[in-house]
């Protein structure tokens, strides 16, 4: 069973940014009107701390791909390309509305574009304002990322890309941050006094 939308405490709030990168994040996706047994889902989780010289990234499982992933204090986001030893710019929070920049949140798609950062998603997770909106386009004519959307504090809440098969939208069901991983859970247990009731009887504990 997935685990309900969890808010970071407010102590941690300031410094989660829009894409919070802390060890023990993890967030998980459905396919928007697929709510079916079978239905696909997708993940998000940061995993751990990685060294690459002298910059330090986290290592992220992003639908299924390994990223290295690094904060800038400008709102940047960057992905150390392994394969080609650099360095790359892979979303820009920082920009302005209607600001293109490069951007790769899959291989088929090097541009971005600041649609609104005053956009509304509603998901299965909640209801979310002031979300940046991110139009993209790429070399594939096909497949790619074509539209997301990120919550500031909270990460990507909606993730929208073209198929062979036509569009497809995975919306954020639940978040768990590793702030209330940590935090001890509470549970009960009920004891009741038959196995089966008739419609219309009250339960009674045992």
């Amino acid at each position: 069973m997935l685990k309900p939308f969890l808010l970071l405490p407010l102590a941690l709030v300031a410094a989660a940014g829009t894409f919070p990168l802390e060890t023990g994040n993890s967030w998980t996706y459905r396919e928007a009107g697929q709510w079916f047994q079978g239905s696909e889902t997708r993940t998000i989780a940061v995993q751990a701390k990685e060294n690459v010289g002298d910059r330090e990234y986290f290592r992220t499982e992003y639908f299924g791909r390994t990223l290295l992933l690094r904060a800038a204090p400008d709102g940047t986001i960057y992905s150390y390309n392994v394969e080609k030893s650099v360095e790359e710019p892979w979303l820009s929070f920082g920009a302005a509305e209607g600001t293109s920049f490069p951007a790769h949140p899959d291989p088929c798609t090097n541009t971005g574009t600041i649609v609104s950062r005053k956009a509304e998603r509603s998901t299965p997770a909640g209801t979310f304002t002031g979300v940046v909106q991110i139009s993209f386009r790429g070399l594939c004519a096909d497949a790619g990322t074509t539209q997301q959307f990120w919550a500031e504090n909270v990460g990507l809440v909606t993730h929208e890309e073209t198929t062979f098969a036509g569009p497809r939208r995975f919306d954020l069901v639940a978040y768990r941050p590793a702030a209330a991983a940590a935090a001890p859970e509470v549970s009960f247990t009920i004891g009741l006094d038959a196995q089966s009731y008739t419609v219309g009887n009250p339960l009674t504990s045992g």
